[in-house]
Parts: structure tokens; sequence; C-alpha cells
């Protein structure tokens, strides 16, 4: 009994891990991107041209903005995901002392397999939380990606054959 608790202990911790890299990952990708892509946008000739009244011109930056914040929220809530409660482990200074020495080995057991148990849930219940925020925040980075790109897209388009050729 205790050895399978200890195993679900390891898997716990191993998805806990899991959970860390998918996030550090969406995390990296979002700031890249946006690291590439806004230096990539002609801001002076969106200022030159924002008394336009294309609105083909309007909905673009309103795409781009509202991707930038899609990502912006994505990556707090992954960020989320790191500032959740720490995750439990054992209490190894209670297992030397005298009174757990001097109790037989099946009482032992079953106080580890308790406080086993007790962690597990602890720990499963963070990686839950975990996983939500990080499943949130992938929803969010998608539809951040789509309304960013598209509207960025298009706003060169607008650009070009509106702005450059009147």
């Amino acid at each position: 009994m205790l050895s399978s608790v200890m195993d679900e202990y390891t898997k716990e911790k191993q998805r806990s891990l899991s959970l860390d890299t998918k996030a550090a990952f969406f995390m990296t990708t979002i700031i890249g991107v946006l690291t590439f892509l806004f230096p990539k946008l002609p801001f002076k000739r969106i200022i030159d041209n924002i008394t336009t009244d294309n609105f083909i011109f309007y909905g673009c930056l309103f795409a781009i903005i509202l991707g930038t914040g899609l990502l912006i929220w994505a990556f707090w809530k992954m960020l989320g995901s790191y500032q959740l409660v720490s995750y439990k482990g054992i209490n190894i200074d209670g297992l030397g002392n005298k009174e757990n020495m001097d109790c037989d080995r099946h009482d032992a057991q079953e106080g580890l397999c308790k406080n086993y148990v007790e962690i597990l849930r602890k720990n499963a219940d963070v990686n839950d939380k975990k996983a939500k925020n990080i499943k949130t925040g992938i929803e969010f980075v998608f539809w951040g990606f789509i309304f960013l790109f598209s509207g960025t897209i298009v706003l060169f388009f607008t650009i070009e054959m509106y702005f450059n050729h009147g």
C-alpha cells in the first residue's frame, strides 16, 4: 500500500513539472511573438492615418489591440500557475523522533500512508488549479494570435491599398 501511494506522489510531482514546462513554453512563445511583431508594425503610418474614416483600418487596430490584450492576459494566467501555493512535500523532520522510532512497522507504514495521502490530495488540488490556469491561458493564446496576426496582416494590406495610392 505504501509503495502505491509513493508512486502516486511521484506521478503527481511529474505532472507538476510537466505543467510548469507547458506554461513556460507558452509564456516564452508569447514574449517572442510580441518582441518580433511589434517592431514590424508601421506605427508612424498608423498615427499619420488615425483620422481616416476607413472602418477596415480601425477594425485592424481593434484586432491588434484585442489580440495583444488576450496574449498579455494569457501570460498572466500562465504566470499564475507558478504563483500557486507551493507544492507540499514529506515532513522529514518528524520521521526521526523518538515516538516514531518506537512504534511498530505496521503503525509506521499506516502513518506514512496517511501522510502521503494528505499530501497527494493537496498537491493534486494545486496541479488541478495549475492545469485550469494553463488551459485558459492556451485558449487565450490561440485567440490572441488569431486576432493579432489577422489584424496585422490586414492592416499592412489596408495601408498599402488605401493610403499609399491616394
